[in-house]
């Protein structure tokens, strides 16, 4: 009678120890992703100006490679609204920053972080105008530069915008 059991332990050992790595595998946790760049934008932000109030929040993907920014800038008695999206790429090393507000403007660029300032440009190729965004980051506030520059001429500021961080 045992011997009857032998064959079918020989099958069924195995295919049990299978299946038990295949389940310890799928309970494991997905890794981490590595920290991103983008990640210290997360929070609410607050323009500085006298003229107008701008209120950002931003909130990080998950993944937290994307932070989304929505938010609403009184300016002159008139209301827009904005969103504001930076990403990182970590397979390509480059930054992108894409900006829209409810007036149509669209600021679409790539770029790169060195020494704690995103720069990110577009254009100037032959004899074009080209745009430079600046963003300078820290843990209480961030800058927008905006600077044009046409027909490789000198950088002018077209905007800038600080935002600090809402306590």
């Amino acid at each position: 009678m045992i011997r009857e059991y032998r064959p079918f332990l020989r099958r069924t050992v195995p295919i049990a120890a299978a299946l038990a790595c295949i389940s310890a595998a799928s309970l494991a946790q997905p890794p981490k992703a590595s920290p991103s760049a983008v990640e210290g934008f997360q929070g609410l932000w607050n323009l500085r100006g006298e003229r107008m109030a701008s209120v950002l929040d931003c909130g990080v993907f998950q993944g937290k490679h994307h932070v989304v920014c929505n938010g609403k800038r009184m300016a002159a008695n008139e209301l827009s609204s904005r969103m504001m999206v930076l990403s990182d790429a970590p397979q390509e090393g480059v930054y992108t920053f894409y900006e829209i507000d409810s007036s149509g403007s669209i600021l679409f660029v790539r770029g790169t972080l060195a020494e704690g300032v995103f720069t990110f440009l577009d254009g100037g190729g032959n004899g074009e105008a080209a745009t430079r965004v600046l963003l300078t980051f820290s843990a209480d506030a961030f800058t927008v530069r905006e600077e044009r520059s046409a027909g490789g001429g000198p950088w002018t500021l077209e905007d800038e915008r600080t935002y600090d961080r809402m306590k």
